[in-house]
C-alpha cells in the first residue's frame, strides 16, 4: 500500500476546509509513495460570466468646476476605459474567480521519528488576458515553500501567506467568495478577482518569509514571522529590517459546530533615501540649494492589527474581522499606491469592517455580506486639499450576496451579486453593480 498524504490547493484552501469542513472547498488527487517520499496533487479551475455596470472612475472635474485636474489617488476605485459619452460603465467579461486557476505539487518524508520535512510549490493562472484575442497569460507561481514539523511546533522557509490578515482573508474565502468571484477588482485587465478585498478586508498577499508556529496547544497556536520588506517607490525607498508578522489563533469545537478566533499584527520601517528626501522638500516649496543639501532623511512606520472570527452551529456560518493601522493601503497590505502614503510621505491612518453570514442547506449555500474600508486624511492631505494637489478616498463600502449549488463536492455552481460605492475627500463618487455566475471545479 503506498502511503499517501493530502497537500491543499492554497493556505487559504487548508484553513477552510480543517477550520470549517466546507466539502467544496478542496480536494486531492493522490499519487505515491516513491522511496519513502509521499507524493500528492491538487488544485482547481474556474470560470465565470462577470457583468459590470455603473459610474465611469469620476472625471476631471471637482466640486463642480470644469476644467480642474482630478489628482485622485490612485489605488481606489473601479478604473475602466468602458465608458460612454455619460461616462457610464457597462461591459461583460469571461474571467476566473477569487482564487484562479490552481495546481499545486507537495512532497512529503520523515527526517527522524519525530519530525517530517515536506515542500509545497503551486501555480495560479487565469482564464482571461487584458481584453487581447491572442496574448501570453502568463503562469505566477503562488506559493514556494519548505517547512519542517515536529512535536515543538514548525518552520516554515519560502514564499507563502503571510500572516497579518490571513484570518480575514481566510473568512471571506471560507464563507462568501471561496468559490465565487466577489468584486473584480477592475473591469479591463486579468488576474484573481478580489472578494471583498478593498471593501472590509485587506489581502495578506503571499510573500518570501521565515515562520516559526507553535504546536496546537489545547486550541492556540502562535506563528511570528520575519518577512521580506516593501518599500514605497518614490517616498520611501529603504527597508533597513525584515518586516515582523504574527498571528494568534484559538479553534474550539463544541456540539453541532465550532469557533475560530484569530489576532494578527505587522510592522515594518521604511526610510526616504536622498533623492526621497530631496522631492519632498521641493514639493513643499524649499529651494533648490535647501533640497540639495537635506540630511533629513524621514523615518516613519507602518504597523497595523487585525482581528476578529468564524464560528457555525448546524446550518448557521458568520463571521466578522477588522482591522486598524497606518501605512497599509485599501486593497492590499503595504501596497504600492499614493493611497498608502501622503504627500509628505507620512503613512495615513485605515480601519475596516467586515461582517458575513452564511446558511448551509446542503447542496444550497446562502451567503451575505457586508464591508467597508476607511481611509482617514492626514495634517498634509487637509493642506493639499486647498491647491487640489491629492484627493485620496474616503471610503470605499460593500454588500455582497451569493448563492453556491454543490453538484457534488468536486463541482461547484455560484451566482452572485456586489454593489460597491466609492466616495473620495473633495465629493467624487462611484457606485458600481456587479453581477456573476459560474462553476468551479477542485480536486
Amino acid at each position: 500500500m503506498h502511503k499517501l498524504i493530502r497537500v491543499s490547493a492554497t493556505a487559504a484552501l487548508t484553513i477552510a476546509v480543517s477550520l470549517a469542513g466546507m466539502r467544496s472547498a478542496s480536494a486531492e488527487i493522490k499519487i505515491a509513495n516513491i522511496e519513502g517520499w509521499e507524493i500528492s496533487t491538487s488544485g482547481r479551475v474556474n470560470g465565470f460570466f462577470s457583468f459590470i455596470q455603473g459610474d465611469a472612475y469620476p472625471s476631471t472635474t471637482i466640486l463642480g468646476l470644469p476644467g480642474t485636474t482630478n489628482n485622485l489617488s490612485a489605488g481606489a476605485g473601479l478604473e475602466s476605459q468602458q465608458f460612454d459619452a455619460n461616462r457610464k460603465i457597462q461591459t461583460t467579461r469571461f474571467r476566473s474567480g477569487f482564487v484562479g486557476a490552481v495546481l499545486g505539487f507537495g512532497v512529503k518524508t520523515a527526517l527522524n521519528p519525530t519530525t517530517t520535512i515536506r515542500a509545497h510549490i503551486e501555480t495560479w493562472n487565469t482564464i482571461e488576458t487584458s481584453r487581447i484575442k491572442a496574448t501570453a497569460n502568463p503562469t505566477d507561481v503562488r506559493q514556494a515553500y519548505g517547512k519542517i514539523e515536529g512535536p515543538w511546533g514548525g518552520l516554515l522557509f519560502g514564499r507563502a501567506l503571510a500572516l497579518f490578515s490571513r484570518g480575514a482573508i481566510t473568512l471571506n474565502f471560507l464563507l462568501q467568495h471561496g468559490n465565487g468571484l466577489g468584486y473584480p477588482c477592475n473591469a479591463d485587465s486579468g488576474g484573481p478577482t478580489c472578494g471583498m478585498v478593498g471593501y472590509g478586508v485587506v489581502f495578506a498577499g503571499f510573500n518570501p518569509q521565515l515562520t516559526y508556529n507553535t504546536p496546537d496547544m489545547s486550541g492556540f497556536q502562535l506563528s511570528v514571522g520575519l518577512f521580506d520588506p516593501s518599500n514605497s517607490p518614490g517616498k520611501l525607498e529603504i527597508t533597513p529590517l525584515p518586516r515582523i508578522e504574527s498571528e494568534v489563533t484559538y479553534e474550539k469545537s463544541f456540539g453541532a459546530g465550532k469557533v475560530h478566533l484569530f489576532v494578527s499584527g505587522m510592522y515594518q520601517t521604511l526610510k526616504e533615501n536622498w533623492l526621497n528626501a530631496h522631492d519632498r522638500l521641493k514639493g513643499a516649496g524649499a529651494t533648490d540649494d535647501e533640497a540639495n543639501a537635506t540630511t533629513d532623511l524621514k523615518t516613519v512606520s507602518s504597523r497595523a492589527v487585525n482581528y476578529g472570527f468564524w464560528a457555525e452551529l448546524a446550518m448557521l456560518r458568520v463571521g466578522f474581522s477588522s482591522h486598524y493601522g497606518f501605512g497599509i493601503g485599501m486593497n492590499n497590505a503595504l501596497e504600492n499606491t499614493p493611497v498608502v502614503f501622503d504627500s509628505a510621505h507620512s503613512p495615513r491612518k485605515f480601519d475596516a469592517y467586515y461582517g458575513v453570514i452564511g446558511l448551509d442547506i446542503d447542496p444550497v449555500y446562502l451567503n451575505a455580506g457586508y464591508g467597508i474600508t476607511r481611509l482617514f486624511t492626514t495634517a498634509q492631505d487637509q493642506d493639499d486639499a486647498v491647491t487640489k494637489l491629492q484627493d485620496p478616498i474616503k471610503s470605499q463600502v460593500g454588500i455582497s450576496a451569493g448563492v453556491n449549488y454543490r453538484f457534488s463536492k468536486n463541482l461547484i455552481a455560484a451566482l452572485e451579486y456586489f454593489n460597491a460605492d466609492h466616495t473620495w475627500y473633495l465629493g467624487e463618487k462611484q457606485k458600481v453593480n456587479v453581477v456573476n455566475t459560474g462553476l468551479t471545479m477542485v480536486w
